[in-house]
């Protein structure tokens, strides 16, 4: 699963570092972050089960201009993975 969302926020500094800690909070990391004193973007990764309580948690910070989640369907892939595994053995 992937989403993204956009947040307005009054403190976009204080509301990047509450991101950061809700991250922190839900076994994630920060995989990316490009910042000014205006503003952030962050990739971040979170386990599955917990993507939609971060998301709640973000969007509480400020006004949420964009929200957008996807749902991929691996199962074509780990097949295939499995596959050239057992072809290599």
């Amino acid at each position: 699963r992937t989403a993204q969302l956009a947040v307005e926020a009054d403190d976009p500094v204080g509301a990047t570092r509450r991101v950061r800690a809700a991250v922190a909070g839900a076994a994630g990391t920060v995989a990316q972050e490009s910042s000014t004193d205006s503003g952030a973007q962050l990739t971040v990764r979170v386990p599955a089960d917990r993507l939609d309580q971060l998301i709640d948690s973000i969007a509480g910070l400020g006004h949420v201009t964009h929200r957008t989640a996807q749902v991929a369907d691996a199962t074509e892939d780990v097949l295939e993975l499995n596959a050239r595994v057992a072809s290599q053995r």
